[in-house]
């Protein structure tokens, strides 16, 4: 059995992978904030 807590994580993943990205070679010219995106690539859902 598992205990499970109420909790809030402070940065986020998205705040995390935001940063993560800036740092990527291959993210040149690339947008600091990151859209949500399909596997097919496409944005809507």
């Amino acid at each position: 059995m598992a205990i499970v807590h109420e909790t809030t994580m402070r940065p986020t993943k998205l705040e995390l992978l935001t940063q993560w990205l800036l740092t990527r070679s291959w993210n040149v010219g690339g947008s600091p904030h990151p859209s949500s995106l399909r596997g097919d690539g496409e944005t809507s859902w």
